[in-house]
Protein backbone atom coordinates (compact mmCIF):
# COMPACT_ATOMS: atom_id res chain seq x y z
CA UNK A 1 0.00 0.00 0.00
CA UNK A 2 1.23 3.74 -1.11
CA UNK A 3 -0.03 6.49 0.62
CA UNK A 4 0.12 9.66 -1.01
CA UNK A 5 -0.83 13.29 -0.52
CA UNK A 6 -0.69 15.91 -3.33
CA UNK A 7 -1.22 19.21 -1.91
CA UNK A 8 -3.21 21.71 -4.63
CA UNK A 9 -5.31 20.02 -7.47
CA UNK A 10 -5.04 22.11 -10.19
CA UNK A 11 -4.98 20.50 -13.25
CA UNK A 12 -1.60 18.76 -13.16
CA UNK A 13 -2.75 17.76 -9.19
CA UNK A 14 -6.07 16.72 -10.37
CA UNK A 15 -4.88 14.15 -13.58
CA UNK A 16 -1.72 12.87 -11.07
CA UNK A 17 -4.12 12.13 -8.73
CA UNK A 18 -6.27 10.12 -11.03
CA UNK A 19 -3.60 8.29 -12.08
CA UNK A 20 -2.34 7.09 -9.06
CA UNK A 21 -5.92 6.55 -7.61
CA UNK A 22 -5.82 3.69 -10.69
CA UNK A 23 -3.49 1.76 -8.92
CA UNK A 24 -5.85 -0.15 -6.03
CA UNK A 25 -2.78 -0.47 -3.93
CA UNK A 26 -2.42 3.77 -4.06
CA UNK A 27 -4.18 5.48 -0.96
CA UNK A 28 -4.81 9.22 -2.47
CA UNK A 29 -5.71 12.19 -0.71
CA UNK A 30 -5.80 15.89 -2.13
CA UNK A 31 -5.47 18.73 -0.14
CA UNK A 32 -7.11 21.73 -2.12
CA UNK A 33 -8.05 25.30 -0.66
CA UNK A 34 -11.49 26.91 -1.38
CA UNK A 35 -15.16 26.31 -1.05
CA UNK A 36 -15.91 22.40 -1.13
CA UNK A 37 -18.97 20.92 -2.20
CA UNK A 38 -21.08 21.66 0.69
CA UNK A 39 -21.08 25.21 0.45
CA UNK A 40 -24.33 26.58 -1.29
CA UNK A 41 -22.63 28.86 -3.59
CA UNK A 42 -20.82 25.37 -4.84
CA UNK A 43 -23.56 22.94 -4.18
CA UNK A 44 -26.21 25.04 -6.41
CA UNK A 45 -23.28 25.05 -9.31
CA UNK A 46 -22.51 21.21 -9.69
CA UNK A 47 -25.20 19.21 -11.64
CA UNK A 48 -22.56 15.93 -11.65
CA UNK A 49 -19.14 15.42 -11.01
CA UNK A 50 -17.77 16.12 -14.78
CA UNK A 51 -19.05 19.92 -14.45
CA UNK A 52 -17.59 21.83 -11.78
CA UNK A 53 -17.72 25.75 -11.62
CA UNK A 54 -14.43 26.26 -12.44
CA UNK A 55 -13.48 29.45 -14.66
CA UNK A 56 -13.92 32.92 -15.74
CA UNK A 57 -17.68 32.81 -15.25
CA UNK A 58 -17.49 30.77 -11.85
CA UNK A 59 -18.27 33.02 -8.97
CA UNK A 60 -16.72 30.64 -6.39
CA UNK A 61 -12.90 30.88 -7.96
CA UNK A 62 -10.56 33.24 -5.57
CA UNK A 63 -9.51 36.10 -8.12
CA UNK A 64 -5.98 37.02 -6.79
CA UNK A 65 -4.15 40.54 -8.38
CA UNK A 66 -1.43 40.00 -9.98
CA UNK A 67 1.27 42.23 -10.94
CA UNK A 68 5.01 42.52 -12.06
CA UNK A 69 7.45 43.77 -9.85
CA UNK A 70 11.36 43.69 -9.70
CA UNK A 71 10.76 43.93 -5.45
CA UNK A 72 9.52 41.28 -4.12
CA UNK A 73 7.17 41.85 -0.84
CA UNK A 74 8.37 40.59 2.62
Amino acid sequence: MRDVLIVGAGSAGSVLAERLSADDRCRVTVVEAGLGPTDPRVGSQITDGLRLPIGVASSVVRRYPTTLTDQPRR
